[in-house]
């Protein structure tokens, strides 16, 4: 049971190998060698599971005063309940924790973002979006007018692999041209 504390707390178990990471915060395990998704039904933490439930019920059976036959039989039955309530506990854990990095662009339509290269003389410029806990999204963009670079714009259709855009807000001003004071010396 401390053991099992350990995993849940510190991280470990992947798999069938019951490889111990103290740093990782992984406390589930994949059947197909990491590539699948939530834990494994012989991971550490199920095992452990099965293992404290089954010693447990076997001293509480033992001092009931029921049978040699009875209290393995009964222990096991409960273990493996044990068992199985962890493993779904788990999965479940893992699927309401889960996040993917799939992107389909589509979803992008109707967000705000930047310009990041001008959309000018109907060329397409590039736009930076930020999707929900996905990271920044730059494809290439389209727009009815002139967009400069930084001036925000919304999503408002996919063209093939282009997205349509219009401004949000007035047209930024446009910058001015300072002159600098230092003079170049003339070179002879």
């Amino acid at each position: 049971m401390v053991l099992l504390f350990v995993v849940l707390f510190m991280g470990g178990g992947h798999g069938g190998d019951f490889h111990f990471d103290a740093g990782h915060g992984d406390i589930g395990g994949h059947a197909d060698g990491g590539m699948g998704h939530g834990p494994s039904a012989f991971s550490l933490p199920v095992i452990l599971s099965v293992v404290t439930a089954f010693g447990a019920f076997g001293v509480i059976f033992e001092q009931a005063g029921l049978t040699v036959f009875q209290v393995p039989a009964l222990s096991m039955a409960l273990a493996i309940i044990i068992g199985v309530i962890t493993f779904f506990a788990m999965a479940k854990m893992f699927s309401l924790t889960e996040s993917t990095t799939t992107l389909n662009y589509k979803d992008l339509v109707g967000m705000r973002g930047t310009v990041s290269v001008p959309i000018k003389d109907g060329n397409e410029g590039t736009i930076t979006l930020t999707p929900s806990g996905r990271g920044r999204v730059q494809m290439q963009a389209i727009a009815d007018d002139d967009i400069e670079r930084d001036e925000g714009v919304v999503a408002l259709e996919l063209i093939g692999n282009v997205m349509k855009v219009k401004r949000v807000g007035p047209k930024k001003p446009p910058e001015k041209k300072s002159e600098s004071k230092y003079k170049r010396p003339e070179v002879k």
